[in-house]
């Protein structure tokens, strides 16, 4: 029986990108329709050495793919992707919202800063309360 194919997973800086850094301390931040719109809304799964994302989807859905499991997520959510966690996204036309990249060196210092209640270091997703759920 033939062993079955194993595609390497890419190492991207910016999602189909390979360019250095030209600083460690570099934050930064795009709409998601910004690049994922050039990708038919689609991510595939890669992962990034020295970058962290956070993901704010205000508006749309998204089809997340975090470290081969699979979530079907509604706006609107915060999603923490930390260094060298696999994931690829599969966003709705409709998607708003923002990424926002750190730099590993920028991310292990705030999570220092923030001790354990830093979400920096585990890829995770947390579900936001809704206008009308603030307002009670």
């Amino acid at each position: 029986m033939a062993a079955p194919s194993v595609h390497p997973v890419p190492v991207f800086k910016l999602y189909g990108e390979t360019q250095h850094w030209p600083t460690p301390d570099l934050l930064h931040c795009e709409s998601i329709p910004e690049r994922s719109r050039l990708h038919d809304w689609h991510i595939r799964p890669h992962r990034h050495a020295d970058l962290v994302h956070i993901l704010l989807i205000s508006q749309g859905s998204v089809t997340l793919e975090l470290e081969g499991t699979r979530h079907n997520l509604q706006s609107a959510v915060t999603i923490v992707v930390p260094a060298m966690a696999i994931h690829g996204f599969r966003f709705s036309p409709d998607v708003q919202g923002h990424i926002i990249t750190l730099a590993k060196p920028l991310a292990d210092h705030l999570h220092a800063l923030m001790g354990e209640s830093s979400a920096l270091k585990k890829a995770d997703f947390f579900h936001l309360p809704s206008s009308s759920e603030k307002e009670r």
